[in-house]
């Protein structure tokens, strides 16, 4: 875990620094908060708020001015929640789960500060867990990794300062189902599975000038 960690903070120090002597590219971070749902799991509803933040490398293509593509690094908490009952007294149930995300994408200049991005993403799971109330323990079956899609909308508010919001989903389910005790089927889209849905919110501050 300290590993992971040490060398993650490694390659965003790099990142940022290779955008800033290298022409067409732009680099800086970012921070906000995850609204999430897992689809599979019972818990219906973005009742999970977790937090996400890294950074962003983007490069400007020389022959499309209004195009780019980009990837970031970040840590993202996703998961569910339910809502209690107050009629039945039913306990909180939350599921944790703790990612390493690598999102690429491409991004297209709309206007002048708003722009729209779509790609794909993989994440790699360094953490888990579910309270149902009483206790807390690690989720069995989970894939050590997970492949989704994702379709943002980015507003710059000026040079430096954007906000984004950026719908994420699992194209894969999360859960291998042949090692876990968790078996809801899932009948959207006729699949059997858990699925992470949520929406990202994020604040993205440059570092670096194109």
């Amino acid at each position: 875990m300290k590993n992971t960690l040490k060398y993650l903070l490694l390659i965003c120090i790099s990142a940022i620094y290779n955008t800033s002597i290298s022409q067409n590219f732009e680099g800086g971070i970012q921070a906000g908060a995850n609204l999430s749902q897992v689809d599979g799991d019972l818990n219906g509803g973005y009742n999970k708020i977790g937090m996400n933040g890294g950074i962003f490398v983007r490069y400007q293509l020389p022959k499309s001015p209004k195009s780019k593509v980009g990837f970031d690094i970040s840590y993202m908490n996703k998961g569910s929640q339910n809502k209690r009952d107050e009629q039945n007294l039913n306990p909180i149930i939350i599921y944790n789960y703790h990612y390493v995300s690598v999102p690429i994408y491409y991004m297209y200049q709309v206007k002048e500060n708003l722009a729209l991005r779509s790609g794909l993403s993989w994440g790699y799971v360094f953490g888990s867990s579910l309270d149902d109330g009483g206790s807390e323990k690690e989720i069995t079956g989970l894939r050590n990794t997970d492949i989704g899609f994702h379709l943002g909308v980015e507003y710059a508010f000026n040079e430096k300062i954007s906000a984004l919001i950026n719908y994420q989903y699992s194209i894969r389910s999360i859960i291998d189902q042949d090692r876990s005790l968790i078996n809801v089927p899932f009948a959207q889209f006729r699949r059997n599975g858990v699925y992470h849905n949520l929406f990202q919110v994020s604040l993205s501050y440059r570092l670096t000038k194109q």
